[in-house]
């Protein structure tokens, strides 16, 4: 079932969120690869087309196995203009969290000349439905500098990871 959504104070009401599919794959593989462009802009792209093809294998084996939910902004033309993923990755049981998988909020991408007009925040809201929706009490994710006021409006508070490259 595909659910469509008008998004709320848009200048054009005519944009619609909706579950993507197989064969939306590639424009999500695209968003994915223009997201990692953007925040790596200082460090240049590093040929970063070479990771296409393993995250678009890795999303259709999610896809299958039911632990990856495309979400889109389409236009009026049926262009998508922002997506994003919910990927609900296995985890370990721990106080306050006894499910075996986790939500993780992924790949948000809205087309530079759509920002602005929510459609990213309408992603955001339209994944933390469905996930409340499916009983999860919480969602992560990494955000780039550049998006962390986008999940700041919308409540997301931030964490302390720490990382050892090794």
């Amino acid at each position: 079932m595909e659910l469509e959504i008008v998004i709320p104070n848009m200048p054009n009401s005519e944009y619609k969120i909706r579950r993507t599919t197989r064969k939306d794959i590639d424009i999500l593989v695209t968003h994915r690869r223009k997201m990692w462009e953007e925040i790596n802009q200082r460090n240049g792209h590093r040929k970063l087309r070479i990771y296409d093809k393993p995250y678009q294998k890795w999303i259709t084996e999610m896809i299958g196995r039911r632990k990856f939910i495309g979400l889109a902004a389409f236009s009026a033309e049926g262009r998508i203009v922002g997506s994003g993923g919910i990927w609900l990755r296995q985890i370990h049981p721990r106080p306050g969290q006894t499910n075996s998988e986790e939500p993780y909020l992924l790949s948000m991408y809205t087309e530079p000349e759509f920002r602005g007009t929510g459609v990213a925040s309408s992603i955001v809201k339209e994944a933390m439905k469905r996930c409340k929706k499916k009983g999860y009490r919480s969602v992560r994710l990494h955000a780039s500098k550049m998006a962390r006021r986008v999940y700041s409006k919308l409540g997301w508070e931030r964490t302390w990871e720490m990382r050892a490259r090794i």
